[in-house]
């Protein structure tokens, strides 16, 4: 069973605390992993000197060893923390290997060394040898039905509550991104002041809508055959993002309505058939009414336009700005792209 990531960072303890530790999965949880051991070795402006952030990108890892063989200043421990960790995803050099190994064996008992790691080879040896010794840290990604705990538990952390439309207003305006959700929380705590309870106008008023936000209404605008809103939409998302993006978001739309309608019409539940594509049950609900718009010929013919549009784009055939405008009317109006 899978250890939540609240778990995991409440059991930290200074006492307990390993020499090394190789960090992998949701950002947002790798931040927080981070933070709280600065909480737990950095106590005054002297042990600045003994925190140090690299780029795992631009350095050897034999290099980064050999630092964390410094000496702390000024205090017991240091903390050296590397980013973008690329050693842990693709086989390492013999040398390389072995060095690491030697040092995993004997680690500096007053350096904590941190790598934080995008992807990792749980095949490889070094990854192995980490792992046996509990220095692994998996944070999993939020599942689409946990945004709702997670929102109401961040909220009333900080003394507010809030209405559930608006959490649903704020998940479908960002997505689940929880760096973003913070970032937006924050936001959302500074411009409430002292009201109590955050309301769906909040949301609207502070958060921004996202790109997957505008393209469902993009697709809502097509399925009504409302040309010219449909336009404007396009209009509003190509100042925001690139031609391809937009192509691609517009795809992933039209897959989704394809896969929603079609366990619907086996009978499956909404809340189910959210669960099994991985989103949000409230972004569930508004995709299987979106999908009553369009027939399952409809759908088909829309993925193969999108697919048409994608291949000329990439093959330079078509302007890619032009080829969204064109794809926008044959989709809304029914014409033919040659």
């Amino acid at each position: 069973m899978a250890v939540k990531p609240e778990k995991i960072l409440s059991g930290l303890d200074k006492t307990q605390l390993k020499p090394l530790y190789l960090v992998t999965g949701e950002p947002f949880y790798q931040r927080a992993f981070i933070s709280r051991l600065k909480h737990l070795l950095l106590h005054t402006d002297m042990d600045d000197y003994n925190h140090e952030k690299l780029d795992g990108e631009q350095l050897e890892i034999r290099d980064i060893l050999r630092r964390a063989e410094s000496a702390p200043l000024f205090g017991a421990q240091r903390l050296l923390v590397i980013s973008r960790a690329p050693f842990f995803g693709k086989k390492m050099s013999d040398k390389d290997k072995n060095a690491f190994l030697d040092y995993l064996a004997n680690p500096c008992q007053t350096t904590v060394l941190v790598f934080c790691a995008d992807t990792i080879d749980k095949k490889l040896k070094p990854v192995k040898e980490v792992k046996k010794r509990d220095m692994l840290i998996e944070f999993s990604e939020l599942k689409p039905w946990e945004m709702d705990h997670w929102i109401t538990s961040r909220v009333r952390t900080m003394g507010y509550k809030i209405d559930p439309k608006a959490v649903a207003t704020l998940i479908e305006r960002t997505g689940s991104h929880l760096n973003l959700l913070e970032q937006e929380l924050d936001k959302l705590f500074a411009y409430i002041g002292k009201k109590e309870i955050i309301m769906s106008e909040d949301i609207e008023a502070v958060v921004p809508p996202s790109a997957e936000t505008n393209v469902f209404h993009l697709v809502d605008c097509i399925g009504e055959k409302q040309l010219s809103q449909a336009m404007s939409r396009l209009q509003e998302l190509s100042h925001k993002e690139a031609p391809v993006k937009i192509l691609f978001m517009i795809a992933r739309q039209f897959r989704l309505l394809i896969k929603m309608k079609q366990r619907l019409t086996e009978g499956e539940s909404v809340e189910n058939a959210s669960k099994n594509l991985k989103i949000h049950p409230f972004v569930g609900k508004k995709l299987a009414s979106q999908s009553k718009n369009f027939t399952d010929g409809e759908l088909s013919r829309a993925l193969r336009l999108v697919q048409k549009i994608d291949y000329k784009m990439k093959t330079g055939q078509i302007d890619a700005n032009f080829a969204l405008t064109r794809l926008i009317f044959s989709l809304s109006e029914e014409l033919v792209i040659s």
